[in-house]
C-alpha cells in the first residue's frame, strides 16, 4: 500500500497527547497511583485547575484517532479477502507480541519487588482473561481486536453504502455520545432501565462509530479535509463512547469538585 503521509503525521500528533494525558493524569489520580501523585502535583489554583482540565480534556482524542487511523487503513476488507484470511494475518501481527508482553509485564517485576510470586502467578493465570495488574495501558488492546473482528462483519455494508447513508450512521454515532448528558439532565432514557442500561443506540456508540468514521474519511472526503474531520471528531468524544465532550466534562467537574487550597490531593475516579 502506498504510504499515506497525513497518516504518519495523525499518529504523531496521537502519539504526543498520549505523553501528555498521562502527565496530566498526575494531578488527579489517587494518592499512591503513580510516584508522581501527592505533594508535588497540587493545584494550587484556579488558573491551574483550568489548564489541567483542557490539558487533559484536549489530549483524550488520542486513543479514537489510533482507532480512525487503523479503519482507514483496513476497513473494507481486500474484494477477494475471506474472513478467516483477514484474521490470520491481523492477529498474527499483533497476538504474539502482545501475549510475550504481558508475561513480560506478569513476571519481570519481581525481580526489583514491585509484585511478589503470588502476584505474578494470579497475572499470568489471568492472561486469557485479561492484561496484567502493572500493564493497565493494555486495555487499549481489546478494543483494537474487537475492531479487527468486526471489520470482516462490516464490510459488505461499507462496499456499497452511500455517503449519505453513512452520515446518518454517522449521526446516529454523534447522538449515542449525548447519552451521559440526557442521563444527567432527564434520568433515564430511551429504554434504560435498572435492570437495562443498553439505550436505543447502544450499538451505534462505542468504537464502530470510528470505523464508520474512518471510512467516510478516506472515500467522500479529501485527505485535507478528511485531517481535520478526525481530530475534530475525536476531539468530541471519550474513549469509551460515554460524552460528547470530554473537556467540557473535566473543566465542570475539576471546577465545582476539587479543592485547590493546597492543604489536599485532589481525587477524581474516572467511570
Amino acid at each position: 500500500m502506498k504510504r499515506i503521509a497525513f497518516l504518519d503525521y495523525v499518529r504523531v500528533f496521537a502519539c504526543f497527547l498520549v505523553m501528555l494525558v498521562h502527565a496530566s493524569e498526575n494531578f488527579y489520580g489517587a494518592a499512591g497511583s503513580t510516584d508522581m501523585v501527592g505533594p508535588q502535583s497540587f493545584l494550587q489554583n484556579e488558573g491551574d485547575r483550568l489548564w489541567v482540565s483542557v490539558y487533559d480534556g484536549f489530549s483524550r482524542m488520542s486513543v479514537p484517532l489510533f482507532m480512525i487511523v487503523s479503519a482507514y487503513l483496513l476497513a473494507p476488507m481486500k474484494k477477494g479477502q475471506s474472513c478467516w484470511q483477514f484474521y490470520r494475518k491481523r492477529f498474527l501481527r499483533i497476538m504474539p507480541p502482545f501475549v510475550f508482553f504481558m508475561v513480560l509485564y506478569s513476571t519481570l517485576p519481581m525481580l526489583w519487588g514491585q509484585i511478589d510470586g503470588e502476584q505474578s502467578l494470579n497475572d499470568l493465570s489471568r492472561i486469557w482473561l485479561n492484561f496484567p495488574a502493572l500493564a493497565g495501558h493494555f486495555w487499549f488492546m481489546y478494543p483494537l481486536i474487537s475492531l479487527y473482528l468486526f471489520i470482516p462483519v462490516i464490510s459488505p455494508w461499507l462496499e456499497k453504502v452511500s455517503a449519505k447513508e453513512e452520515r446518518f450512521f454517522i449521526g446516529l454515532f454523534l447522538i449515542s455520545t449525548c447519552i451521559p448528558f440526557l442521563n444527567r439532565w432527564f434520568g433515564e432514557v430511551w429504554g434504560q432501565c435498572f435492570w437495562n442500561e443498553y439505550h436505543m443506540l447502544w450499538y451505534f456508540s462505542g468504537y464502530l462509530g470510528y470505523l464508520v468514521l474512518a471510512h467516510y474519511i478516506r472515500v467522500h472526503l479529501t485527505c485535507v479535509c478528511g485531517s481535520v474531520s478526525c481530530l475534530c471528531w475525536s476531539a468530541r468524544r471519550l474513549p469509551y463512547g460515554r460524552s460528547m465532550s470530554r473537556l467540557f466534562q473535566e473543566w465542570f467537574i475539576l471546577h465545582r469538585s476539587l479543592r485547590w487550597d493546597g492543604l489536599s490531593v485532589p481525587l477524581i475516579a474516572w467511570r
